[in-house]
């Protein structure tokens, strides 16, 4: 069963359900990247995609206005991932999956004023439109990367390293998420949180997910439904929540 904040004991969890889920406050200063969204919901720009997520590694033909509809996260879940990398404390930020970078820069505006966000995109099209738009950002702010995310990845944590915050919303295989946060993980702070996106999606995703919030090295997860969070931290004992996803996120 789901859990609301009444049913929680943990105050970590509690305060976390509170500030993050049911906090109902917007980033400040947004109008920026909605304007850029609204934008793209009308661009006919046409977009050679393969989606190995999707189970289909086969080019397919979409525009910037279908995956501005249909593929975007909306305001209120942006704004989620704002207020949880800001509760957390989030300074450097690694995302697996850019689109058309609106998520990203609600993401880089919840880290700290001296943080930084790496984030990597293998449609080259995604990532010029994305590019763009963080040019609006502080200098330094968002560091995009093209590339396919096995090739990118590996090199781009040796170089970087110490991530306290991950979202990977890209590659939606068992296989591949489960790869990805191995190697994620060697290069992630001692209390990283590591934030997979559509858990439920596929069963893919839902054996991967089940996998890991089994996984002792995690001793906290947190099952949103949408979105499942993963903990290291050596101070917490092995607790697992499935929380409410709150009707204002929906």
């Amino acid at each position: 069963m789901a859990l609301g904040r009444y049913g929680l004991h943990s105050p970590y969890v509690y305060a976390l359900f509170n500030e993050v889920a049911l906090a109902r406050d917007q980033p400040q200063g947004v109008a920026d990247i909605e304007t850029d969204r609204k934008k793209y919901r009308c661009d006919p720009t046409p977009v050679l995609t393969s989606d190995p997520g999707a189970g289909s590694s086969r080019p397919s033909s979409r525009t910037i206005a279908s995956v501005a509809r249909h593929a975007l996260k909306p305001p209120a879940q942006a704004a989620f991932l704002f207020r949880l990398a800001r509760f957390h404390g989030a300074c450097r930020a690694l995302e697996l999956g850019t689109c058309l970078g609106t998520t990203s820069r609600y993401l880089a505006r919840g880290l700290k004023p001296e943080g930084q966000l790496h984030t990597i995109e293998g449609v080259p099209e995604f990532y010029h439109v994305a590019a763009q738009s963080f040019n609006r950002e502080a200098s330094g702010r968002i560091v995009p990367h093209a590339g396919h995310f096995d090739e990118v990845l590996p090199e781009l944590l040796r170089r970087e390293g110490h991530f306290d915050f991950v979202f990977l919303d890209g590659n939606h295989r068992y296989e591949a998420t489960m790869r990805y946060v191995n190697k994620i993980i060697p290069y992630c702070t001692p209390d990283a949180m590591i934030v997979l996106d559509d858990i439920y999606w596929s069963r893919e995703m839902a054996r991967a997910w089940n996998e890991m919030r089994a996984d002792p090295r995690f001793p906290l997860t947190l099952d949103f439904y949408h979105v499942g969070i993963l903990v290291l931290s050596a101070r917490q004992q092995k607790e697992d929540f499935r929380l409410k996803w709150p009707l204002s996120l929906r």
